[in-house]
């Protein structure tokens, strides 16, 4: 330094230091979880991921004086709008994490309330309505699932519902009108838009259990909907109720005492009154020769008989042409107070069937079935002796076997 002062050296020029660039910052998903119960409010949402502190690339970003800078020609890197940016490693807060998504999460919790879906439509995030990625087929099904949530004031009105696989657990939304139409649960039918005000169990009418699919036939007219129904051998049209339709329902079963005293010779019309109003009818394709069994709740009356007729999801009471019945010499068949053919007694007797009690036809000693619980079953003859003929259900028909300890 002594030296330059002598010698007149010239200043050396400082030092100048480039602003540093803005660090990126992590986006952050958080979303506070809902306290009420899934049955009452909206499920809770899926994540969502915060958008960057600056949509502006850092190579055009203005320096810290505030002076715009040109970029030479040549050198500015053309950015793609249409190719997703990595905005840094995504951090999900505990509380951002929805119930449904959680490990200790249990699905019964939900309650009874189901879905089915009809159509594989497009699904989306459930709190932010956010179409999902997939690559599915529109492919028609009837998928039965949990409801978390039936957005019943949406609109469009989008239910969030619980996919649930052996490895993983989705809450989704999905379109309402991908989901089937179906009675919110056991539900009356009637060939007239007013109900009956007191219908019992020989009112003439369709019942229908809850979450059978129905088919809407006409808009609603003073509270009153025109619906149709399709089952196994039963085709039937009427009104209910208009607020007993929905996409979500209970289940719910109808009871069936399993008494049949009647057989249908051919496919006939059920009428509200003998000739009078058509509420449903049987039909059965070519070639099919399954029997359609009935129970008779009354005496003959202007030529035609009030009858039930059953399936699984629907029963259906009315008069039909008594010609049209073959009736069976016992007064019932099945579950209830079953009077064996010929024997006389008014009450059935029962046996118990131990856990393990192996069960054959009575005309052969095959094994067909197994007794899994010790448990009572009505007795038909031997009822006393080592291999008792009982009466055991086998789907919609009851069968006559004899138990094998």
């Amino acid at each position: 330094m002594i030296l330059c002062t002598l010698l007149g050296c010239a200043p050396a020029a400082p030092e100048v230091t480039a602003p540093a660039e803005p660090s990126a910052t992590p986006s952050v998903v958080a979303r506070a979880d809902a306290s009420a119960s899934p049955d009452e409010q909206d499920p809770e949402g899926v994540a969502i991921e915060a958008p960057p502190s600056s949509t502006v690339p850092t190579s055009e970003r203005s320096p810290v004086g505030g002076n715009s800078v040109e970029p030479a020609a040549g050198d500015a890197t053309p950015t793609d709008t249409t190719t997703p940016t990595d905005t840094g490693p995504v951090v999900i807060a505990a509380a951002a994490v929805p119930k449904f998504a959680r490990l200790d999460f249990k699905p019964r919790s939900l309650g009874k309330r189901r879905a089915r879906i009809r159509r594989a439509g497009p699904m989306y995030a459930p709190s932010s309505l956010v179409p999902l990625t997939d690559e599915g087929k529109r492919d028609w099904l009837a998928l039965e699932v949990k409801v978390l949530d039936a957005d019943v004031s949406g609109s469009p009105r989008r239910p969030r519902v619980l996919c649930e696989n052996e490895a993983s657990r989705l809450g989704v939304a999905v379109d309402a009108q991908d989901l089937s139409t179906t009675v919110r649960s056991k539900t009356f039918v009637g060939p007239r838009p007013t109900p009956p005000k007191r219908p019992t169990s020989k009112t003439p009418g369709l019942r229908l259990a809850g979450g059978t699919e129905v088919e809407v036939r006409a808009a609603s007219v003073d509270g009153a909907t025109q619906i149709g129904y399709r089952g196994l051998f039963l085709v039937a049209e009427g009104f209910v109720a208009s607020e007993a339709l929905d996409v979500v329902y209970t289940p719910g079963e109808l009871e069936d005492d399993m008494r049949r005293n009647g057989e249908l010779l051919d496919d006939v019309w059920f009428l509200d009154a003998p000739n009078g109003i058509e509420i449903a009818r049987t039909e059965r394709a070519a070639g099919i020769a399954n029997t359609i069994d009935v129970f008779r709740l009354g005496p003959v009356e202007d030529d035609h008989m009030l009858v039930r007729y059953q399936e699984s999801e629907a029963l259906v009471v009315g008069w039909v042409p008594s010609k049209a019945i073959r009736s069976y010499e016992a007064e019932e068949l099945g579950w209830g107070s079953l009077s064996a053919r010929g024997s006389g007694r008014e009450q059935q007797d029962s046996v118990e069937l131990k856990r393990g009690t192996r069960l054959v036809p009575t005309s052969s000693e095959e094994v067909i079935g197994v007794i899994t619980k010790d448990h009572s079953v009505p007795c038909v003859l031997g009822c006393d002796g080592p291999n008792p003929h009982v009466l055991l259900p086998a789907c919609s028909r009851t069968l006559t076997l004899r138990a094998v300890p």
